[in-house]
Parts: structure tokens; C-alpha cells; sequence
């Protein structure tokens, strides 16, 4: 990487002359966003009191409760976010277990 001298970049117009070095987002952590996550907890949440109000039946293996408690764990991790999170690949496996 060549690195500007800043003695150059004293105006406006020299500043617009150079272009960015990256126009792509740069991740250090791969993980999903905290609004996807808000997202997943909301719909298991729905789902969960669809369940309760008869108007969709439970996938074989699964309760209302694993529903709600999958959501409070979301949640959870959303609380200390900089700490706890979870890979692309557990949110679409969560997706997946509770067809949401």
C-alpha cells in the first residue's frame, strides 16, 4: 500500500483528486447484524404465539417453549453484543430448525 504524503492534501480540491483505497466493507468479525438478529427473535416470537393461538401447529420436535426460550437466548446475546455473538452459520441453522 503507497501511502500520500500529507504536505498535498492541504484543500479541498487535492483532497476530491484522490480515490478511496477501499470502496468494499471490511469486516473484522463475520458475523450477522444486530438488526437481522432482532429480526430472528421477533419472527420466532410470532411464531411461537401463532402456535399459541391454534393458528399454525408445532414442527415435530418443538414446543411453544423452545420457540420462546431460542428467542430470550437472541435476545441475550444482544444484551452484551460486543462480548457474545453467533456465526452466519448458527443464524441460518436457527432458521432452518424453526422454519422461520
Amino acid at each position: 500500500m503507497k501511502l500520500i504524503p500529507i504536505q498535498g492534501l492541504n484543500t479541498l480540491k487535492s483532497l476530491k483528486e484522490h480515490k478511496a483505497l477501499s470502496t468494499s466493507k471490511v469486516s473484522i468479525l463475520n458475523i450477522p447484524s444486530e438488526p437481522a438478529l432482532i429480526l430472528l427473535a421477533i419472527q420466532l416470537h410470532n411464531k411461537a404465539e401463532k402456535i399459541l393461538n391454534n393458528e399454525i401447529k408445532c414442527k415435530k420436535g418443538l414446543c411453544i417453549d423452545s420457540y420462546i426460550h431460542k428467542a430470550i437466548s437472541i435476545i441475550k446475546i444482544l444484551d452484551d453484543y460486543s462480548n457474545k455473538f453467533i456465526s452466519h452459520q448458527e443464524l441460518k441453522s436457527i432458521k432452518k430448525e424453526f422454519i422461520v
